[in-house]
């Protein structure tokens, strides 16, 4: 019984962390693309690496669909 608790928590946890990386490695593009094209297109100011994470989620929030289906 002991056992099944430590190995869930270690399972949870590994999954927060895989979750966590990949989402950390997928804002490292948006970063590097925001920074070369958006400062001399338009002149905004470049993004720090949790800038663009930020932006990554909000527009995950925002654009992605969440499977409703509607018949």
């Amino acid at each position: 019984m002991k056992k099944q608790i430590i190995g869930g928590f270690i399972l949870g946890v590994g999954l927060i962390a895989l979750v966590v990386g990949l989402s950390a490695i997928m804002a490292l593009p948006v970063m590097w693309l925001w920074n070369a094209l958006i400062p001399e297109i338009i002149g905004l100011k470049t993004l720090t690496f949790m800038q663009s994470w930020g932006v990554c989620i909000l527009t995950g929030l925002l654009f992605k669909s969440h499977g409703s289906t509607s018949k």
